[in-house]
């Protein structure tokens, strides 16, 4: 089993107020040499290009000129996408099977941290002290088949009954919990070409967990984290479907928040051992799959920090740097402009 990985030093996150969510909007602000407002006014910060004036945050009108901003794609069912390929008279794919899908509606990669309600909390970095985190490790329903023909169908429901299913441990690897094999070989495992993956032999593991979100969180924005799943997963919440993912090493994250409901709500994960981003894998190390690191959920505010990029130049006699910000800012209301 692939030990859980664990990220230390995450910047913190800290609460805002909440705002009705509407309209989910990405604002991407840079700043050089570096973001106004971040350290006491009139205090120098020594840079290779000279001292700088950190000045007080500039108004919100020269926000608004400065950000950049997109929408958040619309996100199309994976069932959608196949139904319309099969409509044009084209070969309809599993996601699983098609070179051309990495992932249908997974949140753009960041760098990795975690909110904490407070400076201090966010210091001492524990996780599970955090009142925005979530851990949902532990055993979940589990149910493992041969091929993909013969998965439970309809288990992602909630009125399906997996009262005949085992229960497995996550995160772990399938093959050392007694289903399937672990396999070790230098390269050429799967047979090719290179893209397709046969449907006759391909374990599949059906994953259900039943969670109640925490009352605190029913106003915030909440996403679905896993650390690691091998090697493609699919996720439906409440019955219904919220994406897919491949690439067995990274992790993935999945905004749930409008598929959740008051009490009690359904996880049910998908994952196939094999598909076509497994040959970009065939290297020496043992195959293994499933839920194979850390899960959990985690909350922020609706205006929260989402990403950020530190890159430093240093000065010629490096004594000195200068270092360049870019903040990605996420928020789902316009009423959040009046709070900045």
């Amino acid at each position: 089993m692939n030990p859980p990985q664990k990220t230390v030093n995450r910047p913190a996150i800290v609460s805002e107020p909440a705002f009705p969510p509407r309209m989910r909007i990405l604002k991407i602000m840079r700043f050089w040499p570096f973001p106004k407002g971040l350290c006491p006014p009139g205090r120098d910060l020594p840079f290779s290009g000279g001292p700088i004036d950190c000045a007080p945050p500039p108004p919100i009108d020269r926000l608004r000129e400065r950000r950049k901003t997109m929408t958040t794609p619309t996100r199309v069912p994976s069932a959608l996408l196949l139904g319309a390929l099969a409509a044009g008279g084209l070969e309809a794919q599993e996601p699983w099977q098609d070179p051309g899908v990495f992932n249908v509606n997974r949140e753009p990669s960041h760098a990795t941290f975690l909110p904490y309600p407070d400076e201090s909390s966010a210091r001492a970095d524990q996780p599970s002290s955090s009142p925005f985190y979530l851990s949902l490790t532990g055993p979940w329903r589990f149910s493992w088949v041969r091929a993909p023909a013969e998965a439970p169908v309809g288990f992602h429901q909630p009125e399906y009954s997996d009262d005949g299913w085992d229960q497995l441990p996550v995160p772990s690897n399938w093959e050392l919990q007694g289903y399937g094999v672990p396999l070790y070989r230098e390269a050429g495992v799967l047979e090719g070409p290179p893209g397709t993956v046969g449907a006759d032999y391909n374990p599949v593991g059906s994953y259900r967990k039943w969670i109640e979100i925490p009352a605190e969180w029913e106003e915030l924005q909440v996403f679905l984290h896993f650390e690691s799943v091998g090697s493609a997963m699919s996720l439906w919440v409440n019955g219904a479907e919220v994406g897919y993912s491949q690439g067995s090493k990274v992790p993935t994250e999945f905004n749930i928040t409008p598929f959740l409901q008051r009490g009690r709500n359904l996880l049910a994960v998908r994952v196939w051992r094999w598909s076509d981003g497994s040959y970009l894998e065939d290297v020496d190390f043992w195959r293994l799959s499933g839920i194979e690191r850390e899960v959990f959920l985690y909350a922020v505010p609706p205006l929260h920090l989402r990403d950020f990029f530190f890159k430093g130049t240093p000065g010629e006699d490096h004594t000195r740097a200068r270092v360049e910000l870019d903040l990605c800012l996420l928020y789902t209301s316009d009423a959040a402009d009046d709070q900045w």
